[in-house]
């Protein structure tokens, strides 16, 4: 009983993914890698905050995202909380994702335009 107080009492057992860690990853992200970033730099900030890479965002209803290489981070604690996804043309950054794992919506940057939804782990795909 005392674990479970002290569990809910403090944030180690919550989702660093939720609504406010969205929305933090989500303006630290578009301040530090703005649109037609590099690579290099992605990788450089996954790593920086010992986020994982590896994986590939599987959309298969659409041929928007076809074309586009991919750099996942994966957010974990325990289990899955999230993941940021980068999509480069050409070496370059044109859109990127910070999803929620656990109900914290959505952030996600594409033409320059900032967008949350609050909702489901799929709302960061826009067909």
């Amino acid at each position: 009983m005392l674990l479970l107080t002290t569990c809910l009492a403090t944030t180690a057992c919550s989702c660093p993914l939720n609504t406010d860690g969205v929305l933090k990853m989500g303006r630290e992200v578009e301040t530090q890698l703005p649109l037609g970033s590099t690579k290099d730099q992605v990788a450089k900030f996954l790593d920086d905050r010992r986020i994982d890479r590896g994986g590939r965002m599987e959309i298969t209803d659409t041929t928007r995202y076809n074309s586009l290489e991919q750099m996942i981070g994966n957010v974990y604690g325990g289990e899955p909380y999230g993941n940021l996804v980068f999509f480069f043309r050409d070496g370059k950054l044109v859109e990127w994702w910070v999803q929620s794992g656990c109900g914290g919506g959505c952030y996600s940057m594409r033409a320059n335009k900032p967008m949350y939804k609050p909702t489901g782990v799929h709302d960061c795909y826009d067909p």
